[in-house]
């Protein structure tokens, strides 16, 4: 289970969380917010890159520092090793994170396996498009056999097909760990989500389970009806 207990965060004197509670076990959690919302502030406070100012975040009863091979973290943006290829970058970060040596290259293939780029583990990240890396990027968060993989806004600027492929993806791998997932296109969460969670201006502004390939239009106007309505506390 993830938690977030109570938690504010601020960077000077913006507030980019108030108050935050949730207890999260769904096997994907579909967290939507416009840009600015918070999202990527509650992703790196569940993978411990920041500390929170106020409350706690816990996985399974620990500690934000405690959670190497517990969380895997796919952020939006990152800048990739472009000499390497992807079975090492993989391999290194299998070292990085305690992998066991005997188990690292099993690991690295199986992840690559996992997001359909076994047929480019030697392939130099270069090489690789820009829909590719965005897998490859998902492949690293699952080095270690995470029980959560968090996904900071994994389609942004992809195409509609290559949007179909991660929806598809991430749904498999639901089936081993479970999964928190960012986006501000609702029509993603739609399909993947069995819980959604609103965020707006920092705030939870609403959260119930879900039930994937639900319809996105009505989806939205639930999404659209919890702004205002928090619009209307805030004033």
């Amino acid at each position: 289970m993830l938690v977030f207990d109570h938690v504010t965060q601020r960077f000077g004197s913006t507030e980019a969380l108030s108050d935050v509670s949730l207890r999260l076990e769904a096997a994907v959690v579909g967290l939507v917010g416009v840009n600015g919302a918070g999202k990527s502030t509650l992703m790196k406070l569940a993978v411990g890159q920041i500390a929170p100012t106020k409350g706690s975040v816990a996985i399974d009863g620990t500690d934000p520092f405690s959670r190497l091979g517990r969380l895997g973290y796919c952020p939006q943006e990152a800048d990739l090793p472009a000499h390497f290829t992807c079975s090492e970058f993989l391999t290194y970060l299998g070292w990085l994170r305690k992998v066991p040596k005997r188990s690292r290259a099993t690991q690295a293939k199986e992840a690559l396996r996992s997001v359909d780029l076994e047929s480019r583990a030697n392939d130099r990240i270069a090489h690789l498009s820009g829909g590719m890396r965005r897998r490859l990027l998902i492949a690293q968060a699952l080095m270690g056999e995470p029980n959560w993989v968090l996904l900071d806004e994994p389609t942004t600027g992809l195409d509609p097909e290559q949007r179909a492929s991660i929806r598809s993806l991430l749904s498999g791998l639901s089936v081993n760990c479970n999964i928190l997932v960012s986006s501000h296109i609702i029509e993603d969460v739609a399909v993947l989500a069995d819980h959604v969670v609103f965020l707006y201006d920092g705030r939870v502004c609403h959260e119930e389970p879900s039930q994937r390939g639900r319809d996105a239009a009505s989806l939205e106007r639930l999404f659209l009806e919890a702004i205002m309505q928090q619009r209307r506390v805030a004033t």
